[in-house]
């Protein structure tokens, strides 16, 4: 409120200027009015893996088509009033990986591709924001949808100049002495000569509890050190299902675990939490558009479990989101379609990419003859429903993807076969691309792209995250919050 003093001179003296402004600054405040905290106490950092600005879109447009519209509906982070870009670029490429994009984003300092959080020419290498905020009394959570010892989580909380050192990187995930890990498990939990304990029986040896229930929950984290939570259904790379496969593979969303790692770190002194949503990566590495926007969409669901706890705690909470770097490239928009995109064509998808692969894997091994009709029926009932038309020239690169992974006949080079197939399977690929074609997107590359990324943040302190920023700005951004 305005203060109903009168205005003195700058003659009076300096005692009494001093006086007067301790007044005036009492009376600013309504009677009653609690002042805000001077920073925040619960942090909320989310990293979509691959999230670039691309994905976001097809995520939204999918949104407006669930509703039977044209555009773009708005996810819940998009939404914030804080929106900024941020560059990727890691210590030695333009194009980042995230071992080398989550150490800048934890750590404030450009890192090599390839390393976790592995400083060798620094005399004091850097700390991460988690390991500062567990050394300043907060309770620390690392949630992810994919090995918990993958790239993007461990450089919160592991060194090592090998991202593929899962083994050596997962003991360090209870020496972090943090309070919650969750979603997927541990990739790779043996040593490579098979001569040492399980990372599983390491980290329950050290008073970790570690779970895929949350039945008797309380009874469960009582008197622990600390709880790893791993989702009920785990792939074959420790990562949790795809959202759009979860109705038939099982398992928690990545909201419910959020939701329950607050519930159990939720404290007066603070909280810090990463939650990483790594398959959007993935489904953008493979080419897959509605098992992106869906893994997009999910990723939005667990933030809105934050902001749901940020309306409770509006001067004590920051929530920022952002991406490690973009993936895939996808345009809403291409050669064939020109101006005639069909995004409604997006909601006929059944499966992701990587379960019909599953799915033409299984025929291979248990089929005694082969037929590309098969494969189509496969594709119908397991991937995309009704699939669109093919012509001839479809049908050529059908045959030739079909030649290759049933009988390995083919005339093409190895670099000709990376470009056209990656790593992924041939067949799945050739329909996959028609698929594309149709509805008038278009991927780039298999990989990722310098390209920056996206941010946005709510709460306290958001404001120091808008605009043009730098992945190692994160982390001095939030230090200074805290003074620490």
């Amino acid at each position: 409120m305005k203060s109903k003093f009168l205005i003195f001179r700058y003659s009076v003296i300096p005692g009494l200027v001093l006086l007067l402004a301790v007044v005036f600054g009492f009376y600013s405040c309504n009677p009653g009015e609690k002042s805000p905290e001077s920073k925040p106490k619960y942090i909320f950092l989310f990293i979509g893996d691959g999230m670039g600005f691309g994905n976001v879109s097809i995520a939204e447009a999918y949104l407006s088509i669930q509703d039977e519209k044209t555009g773009f509906k708005r996810l819940t982070f998009t939404g914030f009033p804080v929106h900024g870009d941020c560059t990727t670029d890691c210590a030695d490429n333009l194009i980042t990986d995230s071992g080398a994009a989550g150490s800048a984003i934890a750590c404030g300092e450009k890192a090599s591709f390839g390393t976790i959080s592995y400083y060798p020419h620094l005399d004091n290498p850097p700390l991460s924001i988690a390991k500062i905020a567990k050394q300043n009394g907060f309770k620390v959570g690392i949630i992810t949808t994919v090995g918990i010892n993958h790239a993007t989580p461990a450089a919160f909380y592991a060194s090592n100049k090998n991202r593929r050192d899962y083994y050596n990187i997962g003991l360090q995930l209870y020496e972090s002495g943090f309070d919650f890990f969750g979603g997927g498990g541990f990739l790779k939990p043996n040593d490579k000569n098979n001569d040492k304990k399980s990372l599983y029986e390491i980290t329950q040896e050290n008073d970790f509890v570690i779970t895929n229930s949350f039945d008797n929950w309380k009874t469960l984290v009582k008197d622990k050190k600390g709880i790893y939570f791993t989702n009920p259904v785990l792939l074959d790379e420790a990562d949790m299902p795809y959202a759009i496969d979860r109705k038939k593979l099982g398992g928690f969303s990545l909201a419910e675990i959020v939701e329950k790692a607050i519930d159990f770190l939720y404290n007066e002194k603070g909280f810090f939490i990463m939650i990483e949503g790594g398959k959007i990566d993935w489904a953008a590495h493979e080419n897959d558009p509605a098992t992106l926007a869906l893994e997009v969409i999910d990723f939005d669901l667990a933030i809105k479990k934050a902001l749901e706890f940020y309306q409770k705690y509006p001067d004590q909470t920051l929530i920022i989101v952002t991406s490690d770097h973009d993936t895939g490239g996808i345009s809403i928009g291409n050669y064939e379609k020109e101006y005639q995109t069909n995004l409604s064509l997006l909601l006929n998808y059944k499966h992701s990419l990587k379960y019909f692969s599953g799915v033409l894997d299984n025929y291979k091994e248990n089929a005694t003859d082969y037929s590309i009709k098969e494969v189509l029926k496969l594709a119908d009932e397991n991937f995309y429903s009704p699939l669109p038309n093919f012509t001839k020239n479809d049908m050529i690169e059908l045959k030739s993807a079909f030649d290759y992974y049933f009988f390995a006949r083919t005339n093409l080079t190895e670099e000709e076969l990376r470009i056209k197939y990656d790593e992924y399977n041939p067949v799945a690929v050739a329909i996959s691309k028609v698929i594309i074609r149709n509805i008038g997107l278009n991927f780039t590359t298999w990989n990722h792209l310098a390209d920056k990324v996206p941010v946005y943040a709510i709460g306290k302190g958001s404001e120091n995250f808008g605009g043009a920023i730098d992945n190692t700005e994160i982390k001095p951004k939030i230090l200074k919050l805290f003074g620490w």
